[in-house]
């Protein structure tokens, strides 16, 4: 009776983080609201660059690649959404190009491959 009571309050108590992280661990308290604001990229002009992203599991994930992307000059906008694992990214051709920024994703721990480039 014990166990049986201990194993519903472990459900409970991990159950939250483990929804929200697809069952990985990735750094602690994550939440699905940790996940970057929509960023409308329309509205910017420069070369665009999208990304396949694969090994995020939540919203902290995303933010983490979102940083890293906005970190590389050159780059004017990133929106990153790690349920559909894409990465969209704006940049000045002249500052940075599509392998900058893959090399960018790459960093965080997470494995990108490009799936186009238009200037």
């Amino acid at each position: 009776m014990r166990f049986l009571l201990v194993l519903i309050l472990s459900v409970f108590v991990y159950t939250p983080t483990a929804l929200s992280c697809g069952g990985a661990d990735c750094g602690g308290a994550c939440k699905l609201e940790d996940a970057p604001a929509p960023v409308d990229l329309s509205k910017l002009q420069g070369d665009r660059a999208s990304f396949t992203v694969t090994g995020m599991k939540c919203g902290k994930c995303s933010s983490k690649v979102v940083v890293a992307l906005n970190a590389v000059a050159g780059v004017k906008g990133s929106a990153v959404d790690h349920a559909t694992g894409k990465a969209q990214v704006v940049f000045e051709g002249g500052k940075t190009d599509s392998a900058a920024l893959l090399a960018a994703i790459n960093s965080t721990g997470y494995t990108a491959t490009i799936d186009k480039t238009v200037k």
